[in-house]
């Protein structure tokens, strides 16, 4: 996987040591499924596999911040244009991100 980062990259040998999955990693503390995959999406070494902004964005694990009655820890309400993007921000992604943020965001 690290030959993905950069091919052209043959003057060092890195060790061959296998990896862990990230809930061993955090197999001592109280992770939902979800971060354990978001995690494993965006810190992958193929620049082909790893999530884009976009689609971190409509990641199943940040859904809650999509609800309507959804708060910060201390009760104070989410910022108002938290998911608010234009349509010129819109349109320069795929059209399966974008229904899905079109359909839980308010586009000014």
């Amino acid at each position: 996987e690290i030959m993905c980062m950069n091919p052209n990259y043959t003057e060092f040998k890195f060790p061959n040591v296998r990896g862990h999955s990230w809930s061993r990693v955090f197999q001592r503390s109280n992770v939902p499924p979800e971060a354990l995959d978001l995690v494993s999406k965006v810190l992958n070494y193929s620049p082909e596999q790893r999530f884009k902004p976009q689609e971190i964005l409509v990641h199943p694990f940040f859904d809650e911040l999509r609800e309507p009655a959804a708060t910060l820890p201390d009760g104070h309400p989410l910022p108002d244009l938290l998911f608010a993007f234009t349509e010129d921000e819109l349109s320069h992604w795929g059209s399966d991100i974008r229904a899905h943020l079109e359909s839980s965001t308010l586009i000014p």
